[in-house]
């Protein structure tokens, strides 16, 4: 989905209004890196950002050759930053073994995204699905 930035928006609040959760803030912000620059703090006015509908059950995922937390993060939620959930979900393992199963935890529930259905129906903006 497309959002155009407000003034007196900050990457926290849309972290908010999406996905319930300020700690999300970075789904945002490294889809949107070359838009936003350096500083994640400075939104500017008027910028078009996508927002990432994320995915709000766990999923199996089956290791390969070659699999790492890190390429893992990045097939299932876009980006390399939430590795660690991956690894934390699966008591940190030394490596991704292929052929063994891996737990890969949605970084919000429904019932987050459901609770803050109603503010962003007040702002105008829902999720395309």
């Amino acid at each position: 989905m497309k959002y155009t930035v407000k003034s007196g928006d900050t990457i926290f609040k849309l972290a908010v209004l999406f996905y319930y959760n300020w700690d999300l803030w970075p789904l945002i912000y490294y889809y949107n890196e070359d838009i936003i620059g350096d500083d994640p703090l400075q939104l500017q006015h008027g910028i078009t950002l996508d927002i990432p509908v994320p995915f709000v059950t766990d999923v199996t995922h089956i290791g390969i050759e070659g699999d790492t937390s890190i390429k893992l993060s990045k097939k299932y939620y876009g980006i390399s930053h939430y590795h660690r959930e991956i690894e934390e979900a699966n008591n940190w393992p030394d490596e991704i073994i292929a052929g063994n199963s891996y737990k890969i935890p949605a970084l919000c529930s429904k019932i987050e995204i459901d609770a803050v259905a109603e503010l962003r129906r007040d702002t105008h903006v829902e999720f395309n699905r």
